[in-house]
């Protein structure tokens, strides 16, 4: 029903006439604010507000109030107005076609081309942000051919036209060739009020990246953004701090995690499936955490879950779950895992019995290095179980096995 109505007042506004640039600049920046795109949380009345400005300028679209953090709602809404070639409407287009989560592109999503479609239109019909976003696309080679120097010429132009996403972006390609010119133009960003590069600022301290190593200058950093609604500052505050104070950590981790920090949910995972001085170890605790670093992409997360609930679980749906969270971390390159779903292969639990699957996962597997899948492939070999019988074979890869650790290959 929300949505229904959303859409009836922006197909009315999408008559209107373009809004001024002004206006335009305003409800670019509540739109950035409201679907999170600069990675931070504000408070509703500050994303209100922003509307209401954009609204009171003359730009339609944003007198409905927003879209409460919605990118698939927006982009619904504003999808009409995106094939009328509405340079803010594709930009939120843009974003919807290329993020899993609020600001962060994903890699892994089939529609980058037509992601870059929608940021090529808007920026070139004056939307700095989407010159930034094309930016971006253009860095890492996603849904268009990698071009460094596009990239470059694509975030100083928008920096020079004021757009600080553009600056940050522009830090962050010199922080490698230019470090002092990096953080000269990250320092420039967060003296004008644009927070995440005050967090760039906090990270070269930390790291030593054209200053001195200076970890509670970091600290006090990275905390003043996390404040200010930054949540990647607040994992790294809850890194820096983690030893002298766990439990701010694990708020702070957990924090940073629920709006796709993807590192936090594993820090918190990691740190509740041992404990950690005051905070208890809580396996259960921590496959919960766990259990968000997979869904949001981190193979090392469903490999915990998959793990624990093999060892930990029951033989009815947890082990079919356990299963699919072993192909998921298999799938993803942990190695590991891959031979213990061979052996869950072979022993025909919680799957079909299937030599011959069991044999290409702990080939795999031995292949990354671990000398255990080595180890299981020699009796097979041995016997021509799953693959031809090869004795030859079997005692080279027990030798392997042997180099790789397994004291038991070694006799």
């Amino acid at each position: 029903m929300i949505i229904s109505v959303l859409l009836t007042s922006w197909v009315a506004a999408a008559a209107e006439p373009e809004p001024e640039p002004q206006a335009q600049a305003e409800l670019v920046w509540a739109l950035v604010l409201d679907l999170q795109q600069d990675r931070m949380v504000f408070a509703p009345d500050v994303v209100a507000s922003s509307y209401r400005a954009a609204c009171d300028g003359g730009a339609a679209a944003a007198c409905g109030g927003g879209w409460g953090g919605d990118l698939a709602a927006a982009a619904q809404a504003f999808a009409p107005a995106c094939r009328e070639r509405d340079p803010v409407a594709c930009l939120v287009s843009g974003w919807a076609s290329s993020q899993r989560f609020p600001g962060v592109v994903d890699a892994q999503s089939p529609r980058l081309d037509e992601a870059a479609s929608f940021f090529e239109l808007s920026c070139e019909r004056g939307i700095q942000r989407a010159c930034v976003e094309l930016g971006v696309l253009a860095s890492r080679g996603w849904g268009m051919d990698q071009d460094m120097d596009r990239s470059h010429d694509l975030f100083q132009a928008a920096c020079d036209a004021g757009e600080l996403a553009g600056c940050r972006r522009l830090g962050g390609l010199y922080q490698r060739s230019d470090p002092p010119q990096a953080l000269k133009t990250y320092s420039s960003a967060c003296e004008a009020g644009f927070v995440p590069a005050c967090s760039s600022v906090a990270m070269m301290q930390d790291l030593g990246i054209a200053v001195e190593v200076d970890k509670e200058a970091a600290i006090v950093g990275y905390a003043s953004a996390c404040e200010a609604g930054f949540l990647p500052a607040c994992h790294n505050q809850a890194r820096l701090s983690q030893a002298d104070q766990p439990v701010q950590a694990l708020t702070l981790f957990g924090k940073a995690c629920g709006m796709g920090v993807t590192a936090s949910c594993m820090n918190a995972g990691d740190m509740l499936a041992s404990g950690a001085g005051p905070v208890p170890a809580d396996p259960s605790g921590a496959l919960g955490w766990y259990r968000q670093a997979c869904a949001q992409g981190e193979a090392h997360g469903c490999a915990f879950v998959g793990s624990y609930l093999l060892q930990f679980g029951g033989e009815g749906g947890e082990l079919a779950e356990a299963v699919s969270m072993l192909e998921t971390a298999c799938s993803g390159g942990v190695s590991q895992v891959c031979a213990e779903l061979a052996d869950l292969y072979a022993e025909g639990r919680g799957v079909a019995k299937s030599m011959p699957r069991a044999v290409e996962l702990w080939t795999g597997a031995c292949e990354a290095g671990v000398g255990g899948a080595c180890y299981a492939l020699v009796e097979p070999m041995k016997k021509g179980e799953g693959l031809p019988k090869d004795k030859k074979g079997a005692k080279a890869m027990s030798a392997r096995a042997c180099e790789l650790g397994v004291a038991q290959a070694c006799r």
